[in-house]
C-alpha cells in the first residue's frame, strides 16, 4: 500500500432501505435479515396480513 491509498476517504454509500414489497417501501432504518434489509413494518418471516372471509354455517 502507498501513504495515497491509507489517506482516501472512504466512499459515501446510499444508506440501506426496506425491500419489502412491489415497489419497495423504501423506509430507513431497516434492519439486516437472511431475505434483505426490512424496516420495522416489515420484518423478515412474517407473512403479509390475508383479508379473511366469511365462512357459510
Amino acid at each position: 500500500m502507498t501513504a495515497a491509498t491509507l489517506n482516501r476517504p472512504a466512499e459515501d454509500k446510499p444508506p440501506k432501505v426496506c425491500e419489502y414489497g412491489n415497489p419497495r417501501c423504501g423506509a430507513v432504518p431497516v434492519r439486516q435479515y437472511i431475505g434483505g434489509f426490512f424496516c420495522a413494518d416489515h420484518p423478515a418471516g412474517r407473512p403479509a396480513p390475508r383479508p379473511t372471509t366469511e365462512q357459510e354455517k
